[in-house]
């Protein structure tokens, strides 16, 4: 794609975090869980980044992170 910057995040590949969907956070976390859960230190950490979008590929992570998204304010 023209134009398009990949940015990669410092915890990316084998040193990633879980957004915790698989570990059944998906079924239990409420608006992308508290504070500290893994899918809103996620999502801050891709912020950090400047990026615009979040591209993943599991559809447990993009509900996870839309969720995280709302909950710490970067829509």
């Amino acid at each position: 794609v023209p134009g398009l910057e990949l940015a990669e995040m410092d915890r990316a590949m084998g040193d990633a975090l879980c957004c915790g969907g698989g570990g059944g956070n998906f079924f239990t976390d409420v608006l992308g869980g508290g504070a500290d859960s893994s899918c809103r230190v996620r999502v801050r950490e891709a912020a950090e980044t400047g990026a615009q979008v979040l591209a993943v590929a599991c559809p447990k992570c993009a509900k996870m992170f839309e969720d995280a998204v709302k909950a710490e304010n970067l829509e």
